[in-house]
């Protein structure tokens, strides 16, 4: 088990969520984008 604080044990797992939390922030952008576009043509 890892420790409070012990970045190796937690480096795994931080870089996962630093990728999840990109993607999902890029598919939110192209989502809020293509939003923006279909208001601005009706």
């Amino acid at each position: 088990m890892s420790r409070k604080g012990n970045s190796p044990d937690n480096g795994i797992m931080e870089s996962f969520f630093g990728i999840l939390k990109s993607e999902i922030f890029t598919v939110m952008r192209r989502h809020f984008s293509l939003l923006n576009n279909w208001n601005k043509l009706l």
